[in-house]
């Protein structure tokens, strides 16, 4: 019989999940089960579309427990799970959904990570079940009614938790642009605009060296000469007459940073986190930037 040959995706999902799964000394130090050994989670034949919707019906069935679902490299949390893990460990809690049903995320990496998962779980003290797989193989589950004193903690999040985290993520938003049409009215925002191109400069010269080889000398390439592009305009606009010229292009280049930082998440070359936080600051000039254009633009 002819052997299907797996694409690098599929196989790459394999190992992870391969890698993940608690060995006997774990299954017994750490108390985990695992649900009959098949594929699980069908909810009645139809998978849900997300995350989200599976740590739902996980909640359902496993009250008081922290719910973390498998989804690419990384394990998340959501609602009252995500707000657990950001209070007992500081893990960052994001806003994800659309405007009608929002709802707050937190999560962490699983590939490079430096210890095993089920350690990393039992530093949570608390009953525990992951959900292990993809959306299209369907999921395993392992947990563990192990700290079950402990469950209170997660029983003591108000369910009103999400819309309070939701609205006070709002607010810092909220600060943050003010903050920044603070500087354009001020007009000290030049030291603002290097300083956050030379933080984005830097970051990724960072992440260029430790790049695999193919990459880098591809779209690493590409990135190293736009971030120096991008930085050394930023550095000309103090001393340049054309500073509407100067900004239209600065404006392309910040752009065209934007793209291949979001090619380098796709080709899995950032984890989430380090993407967030290069996007963001890629983010950030763009605005200034725009600010300082229309400003010129008016006068």
């Amino acid at each position: 019989m002819t052997k299907t040959a797996q694409t690098p995706a599929a196989e790459g999902s394999q190992n992870i999940n391969k890698n993940l799964t608690p060995d006997e000394d774990e299954i017994t130090s750490h108390s985990i089960t695992m649900t009959n050994g098949e594929t699980i989670l069908s909810f009645g034949g139809k998978q849900p579309d997300t995350g989200l919707a599976i740590a739902i019906e996980l909640e359902k069935q496993y009250p008081n427990h922290l719910v973390l679902i498998r989804a690419g490299e990384f394990l998340h949390a959501f609602n009252k799970s995500a707000y657990f893990l950001n209070r007992m460990k500081n893990f960052k809690l994001t806003i994800a959904g659309d405007e009608v049903k929002p709802h707050i995320r937190a999560g962490f990496p699983v590939r490079n990570s430096k210890r095993r998962l089920w350690r990393i779980m039992q530093d949570f003290q608390v009953p525990f079940v992951v959900a292990l797989g993809t959306k299209s193989t369907g999921y395993k589950l392992f947990h563990s009614e192990k700290y079950t004193e402990k469950a209170s903690i997660l029983n003591e999040i108000p369910d009103d938790i999400v819309h309070q985290v939701i609205a006070d993520l709002g607010q810092e938003s909220a600060v943050t642009r003010a903050r920044a049409a603070q500087l354009l009215l001020k007009q000290d925002v030049t030291f603002r605009l290097k300083q956050v191109a030379q933080d984005l400069y830097s970051h990724c010269i960072t992440d260029l060296s430790r790049m695999p080889k193919d990459y880098r000398s591809s779209i690493g390439k590409d990135i190293h000469n736009v971030v120096s592009a991008i930085l050394r305009n930023v550095f000309l606009y103090s001393r340049t007459k054309s500073r509407g010229d100067l900004l239209s292009l600065l404006s392309g280049e910040v752009d065209l940073i934007k793209h291949l930082l979001t090619e380098a998440f796709r080709l899995k070359l950032f984890h989430e986190e380090k993407f967030n936080f290069r996007a963001g600051l890629a983010v950030e000039l763009g605005k200034i930037t725009g600010g300082l254009l229309e400003r010129y633009q008016n006068a």
